[in-house]
């Protein structure tokens, strides 16, 4: 009877789309409290404006590039981290959203990213993002070989990450990773955001 009460609570919920946590008796399960997004101003740094991107232009390079130029952008690139659990791309290309799994330290996290055309507000689909995170410059995520999952029209699970001591992260996203990021028109993007962990 137990049983087929659960089942009538979880079923449902895991069909919704909902993550299910079944924790036993054992220590296996996550402990503490749980991280969550950091709130804060809403991102508009794009104020409207958008980048069009064009998949043609995906291995291009600058006409005045010289032929041993690196095939990726400094890090200098890389916009100001987010606030909040939305944001545009730091070039204006795409709108993130993201949510997650229960954050808490030392445990598997999988994010769930929606990725969305800035230009017209259509999916963007086939982006295949990465993930990276990190505390400090020197302090990144553990090693754990996320993988990430087109699960809808321009919606990715994106997981497992591990967050191995409390603070202030920085979880950034990437999309259309093999393309070049070396021309405005690139689909290549990025977007990062913070993430507290208690």
């Amino acid at each position: 009877m137990r049983t087929d009460y659960l089942r009538a609570l979880i079923i449902p919920f895991a069909l919704a789309g909902g993550y299910v946590l079944v924790q036993g008796c054992g220590n296996d399960g996550p402990t503490g409290p749980e991280g969550m997004p950091v709130s804060g101003a809403a991102d508009m740094h794009c104020n409207g404006m958008s980048q069009e991107t064009d998949q043609a232009s995906c291995q291009a390079r600058p006409p005045d590039a010289a032929p041993n130029a690196p095939d990726a952008a400094e890090e200098s690139d890389y916009g100001e981290t987010l606030f909040n659990q939305t944001g545009d791309d730091d070039d204006c290309k795409y709108h993130y959203s993201w949510k997650s799994t229960p954050i808490y330290k030392n445990f598997d996290i999988h994010f769930t990213l929606t990725l969305t055309n800035l230009k017209d507000g259509t999916p963007a689909t086939g982006a295949a993002p990465e993930i990276e995170a990190f505390l400090s410059e020197t302090h990144g995520a553990p090693p754990t070989d996320p993988h990430s999952k087109e699960t809808g029209p321009g919606v990715y699970d994106i997981g497992p990450i591990q967050f191995d001591q409390p603070g202030k992260w920085t979880v950034r996203f990437h999309v259309f990773g093999s393309c070049l990021d070396l021309v405005e028109t690139s689909p290549h993007g990025h977007a990062a955001f913070f993430v507290n962990v208690l």
